[in-house]
C-alpha cells in the first residue's frame, strides 16, 4: 500500500507536471517560429534544383507565404506531445532514481541513460504524427501544382501513415 502510494505521488509530481507543461509551451512557440524553414527544408529535399533562399523568393513573389505552414497543425499536435512526453518522463524516471540510490550526484552514463529511455518511449506516439506533417508538406508542394486536395486528405489518414 505504501509502495502504490508513493508511485502516485511521483506520477502527480507538481515538478514532473510544471516541467513537462513549459516543455510543451517552449516546443509550441517554437514551432510557430521555425515551421517555414522546416517546410522548406523538405521542399528542397523533394526538389534539388531550388536553393531555399529560391522557394522563399518564390512564394513571396507568389504571396504563397501562408503555405509554408502547411502542415502545421499536425505539427502543433506532435510536437508539444513529444516534449510533454519527454520532460515528464525524465522527471519521473530521474526521480525513481534518485529514490531508489542513495548519493545525490547521478553519473552521467546514468543520466544519459535516462535522458535516451524518455526520449524512446515518446516514439511510438509522435513518429506516426511526424510522418503525417511531412507527407502534408511534400504534398502541400505537389498540390499547389495539381490542385488534387482530396488525395491528400486521404493519403495522410493514421492508418495510411502505419500502412506505408
Amino acid at each position: 500500500m505504501k509502495e502504490t502510494e508513493s508511485l502516485l505521488s511521483i506520477l502527480t509530481s507538481k515538478v514532473a507536471l510544471s516541467q513537462a507543461s513549459a516543455g510543451a509551451l517552449a516546443q509550441v512557440c517554437a514551432t510557430l517560429l521555425l515551421f517555414p524553414l522546416d517546410s522548406v527544408k523538405i521542399m528542397v529535399q523533394l526538389d534539388h534544383s531550388l536553393s531555399a533562399l529560391q522557394i522563399l523568393k518564390d512564394h513571396v513573389r507568389e504571396g504563397n507565404l501562408g503555405r509554408l505552414y502547411h502542415g502545421i497543425t499536425a505539427k502543433l499536435v506532435q510536437s508539444p506531445q513529444q516534449k510533454f512526453q519527454y520532460f515528464y518522463m525524465h522527471t519521473l524516471l530521474k526521480t525513481l532514481y534518485k529514490r531508489s540510490v542513495s548519493t545525490r550526484e547521478m553519473p552521467v552514463s546514468h543520466s544519459l541513460a535516462i535522458g535516451y529511455l524518455a526520449a524512446l518511449q515518446g516514439l511510438l506516439t509522435t513518429l506516426p504524427l511526424d510522418v503525417v506533417t511531412n507527407r502534408m508538406i511534400s504534398q502541400g508542394k505537389k498540390m499547389s501544382e495539381s490542385k488534387d486536395k482530396d488525395s491528400i486528405v486521404h493519403k495522410n489518414t493514421m492508418v495510411a501513415t502505419f500502412l506505408s
